[in-house]
């Protein structure tokens, strides 16, 4: 029979459970800010915000040997909180120890105002007439910069899927700033084309 060193199998687990929250640890003061600024890009009330970005690494730290590495954990996190958004996900219990922590950081994230721009909220009128698949989509790849192929690793896809359905979400957005009857798209240096889904980009190719 072999014998088996129990205190040797605890050591191995410890070490183990170091590793994961070490892991954890890193991957929550590398992207918490990035997670909280797309939170609150998308919502106008701060509990809100920290709920959402609580719960997504809530999930994150359930599902940690699931986050892919080599830059595949942020675009991960974004779609764990857009799903979270969507599905209107709340908590009823006290909110986590892990709100708290991120006092800090929402302070130094103010929500920002409503746009004054004529041009710059016909766009967001706009965008509020698409679906929430078309509106995430191009908040990811405008908003939070991410390439299609990284869009499409995050969620299990081929990036020439994300690619067409990103193409057929920009068309839809044309049709309704066009019905809006937007007199023109706004200067390359302004703030508003930063925003602006309709101008020329590269996410196709990158």
């Amino acid at each position: 029979m072999i014998a088996i060193d129990e205190h040797q199998g605890c050591r191995v687990a410890d070490r183990d459970a170091a590793d994961e929250r070490s892991r954890f640890d890193e991957l929550y003061e590398a992207h918490v800010g990035d997670v909280l600024s797309y939170a609150l890009r998308r919502s106008t009330d701060r509990e809100d915000a920290a709920d959402l970005v609580a719960e997504t690494f809530l999930l994150a730290w359930r599902k940690l040997p699931e986050i892919p590495a080599d830059g595949g954990a942020l675009p991960w996190l974004y779609v764990v909180a857009g799903n979270l958004l969507a599905n209107h996900y709340r908590r009823s219990r006290t909110r986590h120890a892990l709100v708290g922590a991120l006092a800090d950081q929402l302070r130094r994230h103010p929500v920002a105002p409503p746009p004054t721009d004529d041009r710059v909220r016909a766009v967001s009128a706009a965008m509020g007439r698409l679906s929430p698949a078309d509106r995430e989509l191009l908040r990811l790849t405008l908003w939070e910069e991410l390439t299609p192929a990284e869009i499409a690793r995050a969620m299990d896809t081929e990036p020439a899927v994300i690619r067409t359905r990103l193409h057929r979400a920009r068309t839809r957005l044309r049709t309704e700033v066009t019905a809006g009857i937007v007199p023109q798209v706004p200067d390359a240096g302004s703030r508003a084309a930063s925003i602006h889904p309709l101008q020329n980009s590269n996410e196709g190719t990158r």
